[in-house]
C-alpha cells in the first residue's frame, strides 16, 4: 500500500495509529514544499517573460 501511495504522488505516509503532531508536521512539511515549488515556478515565469521581451539580437547575446 505504501508503494502504491507514493507512486500516486504521496510525499508522506503515516501509519496508524499516528500522533496528532505527526499529522501536523507532515502537513507543515507539505505546505513548505508546495510554497517552494510555487515560488520557483513564479521566478521561472518571470525569467521567461523577461527573455521573451528581449530583441532577437539581445536574446542571442544572452545565450551562453
Amino acid at each position: 500500500m505504501t508503494v502504491k501511495a507514493m507512486k500516486s504522488g504521496a510525499v508522506e505516509f503515516l501509519t496508524k495509529p499516528f500522533r496528532d503532531q505527526d499529522l501536523l508536521d507532515a502537513i507543515h512539511q507539505a505546505l513548505d514544499r508546495d510554497r517552494i515549488v510555487r515560488q520557483q515556478q513564479s521566478e521561472l515565469s518571470e525569467l521567461r517573460k523577461h527573455y521573451e521581451s528581449l530583441t532577437h539580437a539581445s536574446a542571442k547575446s544572452c545565450l551562453w
